[in-house]
């Protein structure tokens, strides 16, 4: 098995991290908009 540099490992993990923050930062204001949305909607 070939033994991947590192650095280049490291590199992908700062990558997708990124991309998991900007997906999660993406949902947090989704749901904003939604409770937004539900204000004085009483649908329970």
């Amino acid at each position: 098995m070939k033994i991947h540099n590192p650095k280049i490992i490291d590199t992908k993990i700062s990558e997708l991290n990124k991309l998991l923050n900007d997906i999660t930062d993406s949902n947090k204001h989704q749901e904003i908009l939604n409770s937004d949305d539900a204000v004085g909607n009483e649908s329970w």
